[in-house]
């Protein structure tokens, strides 16, 4: 079972194993689409989080 929720703070994704969220994580490092979308759309604080997640994985 797995749950996640957005907040002001980041996201908070539990789930069983940790590797899911490495998974996670990476799709949505590698999802360029969406990041375009969140520049035209006030989503600095998700870009900001996915280019911390990108550093983690490079």
């Amino acid at each position: 079972t797995r749950v996640a929720r957005t907040g002001i703070d980041g996201i908070i994704f539990l789930a069983e194993k940790a590797q899911y969220i490495e998974e996670f994580q990476k799709k949505a490092v590698a999802d360029k689409q969406t990041r375009e979308f969140l520049k035209g759309h006030n989503g600095d604080e998700v870009l900001e989080l996915f280019n911390r997640w990108e550093q983690l994985y490079k």
